[in-house]
Parts: structure tokens; C-alpha cells; sequence
């Protein structure tokens, strides 16, 4: 369980950071450019995730279900990652049009949301040697 602990506390920190580059881009892109929210939400998603991807393959998951075939786990990071980023759109998409949410509190929902979507995928499919000796 100890193991289990620290490695949720590297991947919240991973997240963080990759939230910081993906919250940046998506204010710079929705109220700079003036792009719209969910194209914008869309690409600095996408260039967060390519963040974190490359922080937790160093520094979170010790163990790779696939070893180094980067083509095999480079898929499905980006399946679940997709999973996390439809989660992304329709929570900024629900709190601004729907609850008339301000963009940043929209993008924080949907951070939490895809947040846990991410760490359980990733963990299960792709980083995970046996699941249930992991929460031992």
C-alpha cells in the first residue's frame, strides 16, 4: 500500500504540472487568441497530456506493462487519454454553456474529472504489474 501511496503523490504532482501548462495554454488560447473555449480546451489538453506522459514514464510509473515498446503503450496512453479529454470537453462544456460557469472554475471541474479517469487507466491498462498486489 505504501508503494501505491507515493506513486499517487508522484502522479498528482506530475498532474499538477501538467495542469499549470494546460490551464496557461487554454486561457491564452480562449481569451489572447480568442479561439473558441472548446478548441481551446481541446489542444491545451493535448499538449498537457503530451507533458505528462513523458514526466510520468520518468518519474511516477516503475514498472512498464509493455517494457520500452513505445508503440504499444504510446496507443494506449492516448486511448485513455481521449477518454480523459471527452471528459475535459463536456464538463467545460456543460459549466460554461449550461451553468454559466467562468472558463477557469469550468476547467478545474474538469480537471478533477479527468484527473481520476487518467490515473485509473493508466494505472490498470498500462503501468499496473498485477493490480491487486499493488494495493496490498
Amino acid at each position: 500500500m505504501q508503494g501505491l501511496r507515493r506513486e499517487f503523490v508522484r502522479y498528482f504532482a506530475v498532474s499538477l504540472l501538467a495542469l499549470v501548462v494546460d490551464t496557461a495554454l487554454l486561457l491564452y488560447l480562449a481569451r489572447v487568441v480568442h479561439w473558441n473555449d472548446i478548441v481551446a480546451a481541446t489542444i491545451s489538453f493535448l499538449v498537457g497530456s503530451v507533458v505528462h506522459y513523458l514526466l510520468a514514464i520518468r518519474l511516477v510509473f516503475t514498472h512498464r506493462r509493455f517494457g520500452h515498446r513505445a508503440t504499444a503503450e504510446g496507443v494506449l496512453y492516448v486511448v485513455i487519454g481521449m477518454i480523459g479529454l471527452i471528459v475535459n470537453d463536456a464538463v467545460i462544456y456543460a459549466g460554461v454553456n449550461w451553468l454559466q460557469a467562468p472558463l477557469l472554475m469550468a476547467k478545474m471541474a474538469a480537471a478533477g474529472g479527468s484527473f481520476m479517469v487518467g490515473y485509473v487507466g493508466r494505472k490498470v491498462f498500462l503501468f499496473g504489474a498485477d493490480v491487486r498486489r499493488a494495493v496490498e
